[in-house]
């Protein structure tokens, strides 16, 4: 297809990233195809509004902004999942996190579940079907992503069994009479130290949300009071779940054994080969 390969062409001179994919996904998008559909009617006649509309989400991701932004949706665990620039966009190495939290859970009835900072919801809907007699309480600092992760628990068909909290970190879980202590505490909070914002790549600096990332001059900010707060919500050999940094393990490690709080301690990997996943059990 002839725009196809204009569009890959332009992407190319603006140095995007996957830029035939880049062209793919847009035009599927405007037509509302997927793109195995785009190529079986490779011969179809754009129309003019169709085009206009292709036009406009070209030129703005020619300027940078994440494709997942313009399409307005974003893939997770399988999961088809609303994404607007006022939540990170889902990546792939927080599966890591939703697997283990899944596996983790899965040996207990009926699991508490909490899931701090949770943007678009990607992980506290994905441990919700993952594990289906788990309840879970989602929390957030912004209203509107707390907005966009309510759409998604509707459209994923868990909302009944997620109940969104407003706040920062642990504060609107302090203040619920049940449930008492959880299962599983699970977060992907920021952890981007302020001297690394600069080299971030445009397209994450210039239109995710700078709230959900930078974390301090240490990247710390906010994983130290989970780790260190996290024993006054746990139940007896609760388990915590952070992701972190890939040179944060070592340091997060050290904070979880000064609590005295955790029976065992370990970072996990991530399928890149670098520390991704901060997993500490809670004391009996």
């Amino acid at each position: 297809m002839r725009l196809v390969e204009w569009t890959q062409k332009y992407f190319q001179r603006k140095a995007v990233d996957s830029p035939r994919l880049s062209a793919e996904i847009l035009l599927a998008h405007v037509l509302g195809y997927d793109r195995v559909k785009l190529y079986t009617n490779f011969d179809e006649t754009i129309g003019h509004d169709s085009l206009a509309s292709f036009k406009e989400l070209v030129v703005k991701r020619g300027r940078g902004v994440p494709v997942k932004y313009l399409t307005g949706h974003a893939e997770f665990m399988s999961l088809d999942f609303v994404v607007t620039p006022d939540v990170l966009i889902p990546r792939p190495e927080t599966e890591l996190l939703v697997e283990k939290a899944i596996e983790l859970g899965s040996g207990t009835p009926a699991p508490a579940v909490a899931d701090i900072g949770t943007g678009c919801g990607n992980i506290a809907l994905s441990v919700a079907v993952g594990l289906p007699s788990a309840r879970i309480w989602a929390t957030d600092i912004s209203e509107p992503a707390l907005g966009i992760a309510k759409t998604n628990a509707e459209r994923v068909s868990v909302a009944g069994r997620i109940e969104f909290l407003q706040g920062d970190l642990y504060e609107p879980l302090r203040k619920l009479a049940e449930p008492a202590g959880f299962d599983i505490i699970c977060s992907n909070p920021p952890y981007v130290p302020e001297p690394q914002w600069g080299t971030l790549s445009p397209e994450i600096r210039d239109h995710e949300p700078e709230i959900a990332l930078k974390a301090g001059p240490d990247g710390l900010k906010y994983l130290i009071p989970l780790i260190e707060d996290a024993h006054n919500l746990l139940k007896p050999r609760g388990s915590l779940l952070l992701e972190i940094g890939e040179d944060q393990g070592s340091r997060v490690t050290a904070v979880a054994a000064r609590t005295r709080a955790f029976s065992a301690v370990e970072v996990l990997k991530d399928y890149g080969g670098k520390d991704r996943l901060l997993v500490a059990k809670g004391n009996d």
